[in-house]
């Protein structure tokens, strides 16, 4: 008797492992066809690239103002401007700064409000924020007018002054050309941000409105003529339904800005917000698990980017409250990310620095030389700056 219940006490044992297996098994299976099925609903879509291909190559920029412009990123010895309301990016030389804006030369893209735009130095990948995709470009390595056998119109224009117009004079002739290779449709909602990672070799691109990260990659085998891939998506439960404009790779680590929520009120009627904390969050790269996360004040819990200095502390831009007002606008300094909601945690030095005050955007660190893009100054669209002792010092503006 005892060796009959011993008998069915195994076998009672096998039956349940059996059925944890199986379980796991499905469950494991769930995930992996939910994870292709997001894959998949990303399409590198060839026929829309040569539909946009077929409208036109790199032209000069036909405007002498930016209108809300999110970004300027220097790659390389090349500086990009995103001119977002105009549908448009810009590319130019440092040169370029010395020069009107109609001497820079527009990406051969179709955007609707475009944001970032990120490269290793040949391929570049950028977001078509209200279009939710991303567009691709390759940059030739040769000068304007000396690609293939035919002459483009920047070559015919800078080498004929009769048909110059003043839309299209002084491109400078170690500028690039760019060419569109490949449009990826179906990239969340909003990208909104994009940066290129020299460590892994990633292009990563954020859906700013549900939380997500997409991995792009070089594809092996393409040939001389490199192609991305879409490798991974990545789903930050954390931020879902939260508005996060964008992240910070560092020492190991990538970092979120705090956002607002996307129901950013409850009552109006009472000024009553919505339950969301705004918190700054730190994961682990490239395992992408939750490390840490910082609190942030409702007065500038609507953030735009930050940048370390290296020492512990972190610059960082603010485009509005918590409850989406921006008289909360500005850039700010804190030492350390723990001391944010403390007695003169931050301190910010914008307003006091920047002629025409402004909302500033997006911003970049090249060679000690800061530089920012911002909207609502009264005397201009772009500023490039030094920072000592967490201050902004000798701003010059320029467009």
């Amino acid at each position: 008797m005892a060796d009959t219940n011993k008998k069915i006490l195994i076998i009672g044992s096998l039956v349940c492992l059996c059925l944890i297996f199986a379980a796991g098994r499905i469950g494991q299976s769930k995930a992996q066809k939910k994870d292709e099925a997001a894959l998949s609903s990303v399409v590198n879509d060839a026929d829309l690239a040569s539909s946009i291909r077929e409208k036109g190559d790199q032209t000069l920029n036909s405007y002498t103002k930016l209108w809300v412009p999110t970004s300027v990123r220097t790659i390389g010895d090349l500086v990009f401007l995103v001119d977002s309301y105009h549908n448009q990016m810009l590319v130019n030389t440092e040169e370029g700064f010395s020069q009107p804006l109609n001497q820079w030369q527009t990406l051969p893209g179709e955007f609707n409000r475009p944001h970032t735009i990120a490269g290793d130095g040949e391929v570049y990948l950028a977001d078509d924020t209200e279009n939710n995709r991303v567009e691709v470009f390759l940059k030739s390595q040769d000068s304007l007018g000396e690609i293939g056998t035919e002459e483009t119109e920047l070559s015919k224009a800078a080498s004929d002054p009769a048909e110059t117009s003043s839309e299209k004079s002084g491109s400078p002739d170690n500028v690039p050309e760019f060419t569109l290779s490949q449009v990826f449709t179906g990239v969340g909602s909003r990208p909104h941000f994009t940066w290129y990672d020299q460590d892994t070799g990633m292009f990563y691109v954020w859906s700013s409105q549900t939380g997500e990260m997409y991995m792009f990659s070089r594809k092996e085998g393409s040939g001389q003529k490199p192609q991305l891939q879409l490798k991974a998506i990545h789903k930050f439960d954390e931020m879902k339904d939260t508005y996060v404009r964008s992240f910070t790779v560092a020492d190991g680590s990538i970092y979120f800005v705090s956002g607002v929520s996307l129901g950013i009120l409850g009552d109006n009627s009472k000024g009553e917000l919505s339950g969301y904390k705004p918190q700054i969050l730190q994961y682990s790269m490239p395992e992408l698990k939750l490390e840490k996360s910082y609190d942030v004040p409702d007065e500038i819990a609507g953030m735009v980017q930050m940048i370390p200095d290296g020492k512990g502390g972190w610059y960082f831009s603010v485009s509005t409250d918590r409850s989406g007002s921006q008289d909360a606008e500005g850039f700010f300094y804190t030492a350390n990310l723990s001391q944010l909601c403390q007695k003169d945690g931050y301190q910010e030095s914008w307003k006091e620095s920047i002629p025409g005050g402004g909302v500033p955007y997006f911003f970049d660190q090249s060679d000690g030389v800061w530089q920012t893009v911002c909207s609502g100054n009264s005397e201009h669209s772009l500023w490039r700056f030094k920072i000592e002792d967490g201050k902004i010092k000798e701003p010059e503006g320029f467009y």
